[in-house]
């Protein structure tokens, strides 16, 4: 996301009300974890919307009359994924007595209030949107589906650790993800914004409607340039490739959708991108596309992974597939697929039968959180093996812990 322009000095006054801005808004977003989003969805994503907004207000100077667009802007971008989840049950009487606890309500309220008159108006106007749209009925989930297993991560470093991470883990500064991407980066950021434990920041460079065959719109690799220029990356995860099922023109050239022109220059642009984050000191991963509901375009975009598969071997990158965490236990595109310790069909799939919804996101960006968290443990172990011996009368190392 682009820094909001207009911002203010932080500090003074201004300082004091953004810092009382993000308690609240952190407040709200707590609560997402006491909100049953089968039962009040609506609640659910103006919570995560807050928590979201809370953390980007943390890591940029952004004036207080921008905070209720930024508010609305998350909370937008989240109803376009369609985090809604399945038909809820009916609901039992103690989860309706929490949902309608008058006391909760006034809590939250008054998280927002805290902030003052002014901003806590400003705040609250931003709660105010159509309501997202829930489907009306859930499809029937094969009985057969197997649960979907976590495997362990494998290993990776085929380039050594960046001295930018060992430095961060030095100092005991977070780790910094960067999510590169078109809608699906944006999707894989929300998830993995919520996913990385205490340690890691995550930013988001993704763009909706991007992608390698779009540079009369947009040059991915000077916007990547101009993105990371004042903010280092110490792992960087790509998620391109639903936007570009298109031909291409490079200088004078038209090339036909994977024709060999098509894979030689598409090849050179992916090729150089990765390049670039490399030489900014980040570990670079590849991240896959799921299985799409209409054949043709699932035709394309498969072919398209293979291309991206072999590409991403040979030039030393972790490509991740999530096409197998897509499809239900027959290997089909199933909207609704079994999630969690009871299995339970869960909506997964936004109603474009491209997209997915927040837990679905949640669940393609699963073993790239698993990757990235074993590629910062061995890092860890490496910088407390590599650290010299302390001296007796020399002050304590710094803990690598996060």
């Amino acid at each position: 996301m682009a820094s909001i322009p207009g911002s203010l000095p932080n500090s003074g006054p201004n300082r004091r009300e953004r810092s009382l801005a993000r308690w609240a808004l952190g407040f709200i977003g707590w609560r997402r974890g006491r909100i049953d989003a089968a039962t009040d969805p609506e609640a659910k994503l103006t919570a995560l919307a807050a928590e979201m907004t809370a953390a980007y207000v943390s890591n940029h100077d952004v004036p207080l009359a921008e905070i209720p667009a930024l508010l609305r802007r998350f909370r937008a971008e989240l109803v376009e994924m369609n985090p809604v989840p399945e038909v809820a049950p009916p609901l039992e009487a103690s989860a309706i007595s929490r949902k309608r606890s008058p006391v909760w309500s006034a809590f939250d309220r008054a998280a927002v209030l805290l902030v003052g008159v002014g901003v806590g108006a400003m705040i609250g106007a931003a709660f105010v949107s159509e309501s997202a749209r829930a489907p009306t009925a859930a499809p029937t989930v094969m009985a057969s589906a197997a649960p979907v297993q976590k495997a362990a991560a494998p290993v990776d470093c085929p380039m050594p650790v960046s001295p930018h991470l060992m430095q961060s883990l030095a100092a005991g500064q977070p780790v910094t993800v960067g999510v590169f991407g078109d809608s699906f980066g944006d999707g894989i950021w929300a998830a993995m914004h919520q996913m990385m434990p205490k340690g890691y920041q995550v930013i988001r460079f993704s763009k909706e409607s991007t992608g390698f065959t779009r540079y009369a719109s947009l040059n991915l690799e000077d916007n990547a340039r101009s993105q990371i220029a004042g903010q280092p990356i110490d792992v960087a995860v790509i998620d391109f490739g639903a936007n570009d099922t298109q031909g291409l023109y490079d200088g004078p050239h038209a090339y036909p959708l994977l024709s060999d022109g098509w894979k030689a220059a598409y090849g050179a642009r992916i090729d150089r991108y990765v390049t670039l984050l490399r030489q900014q000191g980040a570990m670079v991963y590849w991240l896959g596309l799921p299985k799409m509901r209409k054949p043709e375009f699932d035709r394309q975009i498969s072919d398209m992974e293979a291309f991206y598969n072999a590409r991403m071997t040979a030039l030393g990158v972790p490509y991740i597939g999530v096409e197998p965490l897509s499809v239900d236990a027959s290997g089909a595109f199933n909207e609704y697929l079994p999630d969690g310790p009871s299995q339970k069909p869960r909506l997964m799939r936004a109603n474009d039968g491209i997209h997915m919804t927040f837990a679905g996101y949640e669940r393609l960006a699963s073993p790239a959180v698993a990757r990235i968290e074993d590629y910062v443990a061995r890092a860890r172990k490496m910088a407390a093996i590599d650290a010299p011996p302390t001296s007796p009368t020399a002050p304590p190392p710094r803990s690598h812990a996060s």
